[in-house]
């Protein structure tokens, strides 16, 4: 049995696209699931554009992610 995602986050993208992070289950697992969704605002569908993490993935993902901030010189 799946449940709804939990929407952690939507970041804007563009004017079409956001972000959105979410915590999704399958088959009895739960991940992280960052993708691109796109169209108007109320009615958003997810595109094939994104990773789903396990959770022990998340620590590595985030010390990359801030190591690119890092180098392209803070926060931009």
């Amino acid at each position: 049995m799946s449940t709804a995602p939990d929407l952690i986050a939507e970041i804007a993208k563009n004017g079409r696209e956001c972000f959105r992070i979410q915590i999704t289950d399958y088959k009895g697992a739960r991940y992280v699931d960052v993708r691109v969704w796109y169209g108007d605002p109320a009615d958003r569908k997810p595109s094939a554009k994104g990773v789903t993490l396990k959770a022990d993935a998340i620590p590595a993902v985030i010390a990359a992610l801030q190591e690119a901030q890092a180098r392209l010189g803070g926060s931009q």
